[in-house]
C-alpha cells in the first residue's frame, strides 16, 4: 500500500509558499498529489494539465510551464532529464 501525502498544516503559513497566488499554490498541491512515493513525477505540460486541471480550460499548459519555472526558481521543486524525458521532484519530500 503507498503512503498517504498530506499536505502539512504549516503549508499555507510558510513564507516560501506564501508568495506564490492560490492558484499557483493549488498547482503545487497538484503536484504533489500526482508524485510519486518519493516525490517525483513526469514533466510533460500536457500530461500535468489533463490530470490536474481536466476540466479547466482557462488553465494552459503554457501557465504550469511558467507556474514551474517559479517553483524551480524558488527550489521547492527541481528538474531532471532521464533519456531525454523530464522529471521534476521535491527536493525536501522526506524532510519534515
Amino acid at each position: 500500500m503507498a503512503n498517504a501525502r498530506v499536505i502539512r498544516q504549516n503549508f499555507f503559513n510558510n513564507p516560501l509558499i506564501s508568495i506564490f497566488d492560490p492558484m499557483e499554490r493549488y498547482l503545487l498541491i497538484g503536484l504533489a498529489c500526482a508524485a510519486d512515493d518519493f516525490g517525483r513525477l513526469w514533466g510533460n505540460y500536457d500530461n500535468l494539465k489533463s490530470t490536474l486541471f481536466p476540466i479547466d480550460k482557462n488553465i494552459t499548459s503554457d501557465w504550469i510551464s511558467k507556474s514551474i519555472d517559479l517553483f524551480i526558481k524558488q527550489k521547492i521543486i527541481c528538474e531532471y532529464a532521464v533519456d531525454e524525458v523530464t522529471y521534476y521532484h521535491f527536493p525536501k519530500w522526506f524532510d519534515k
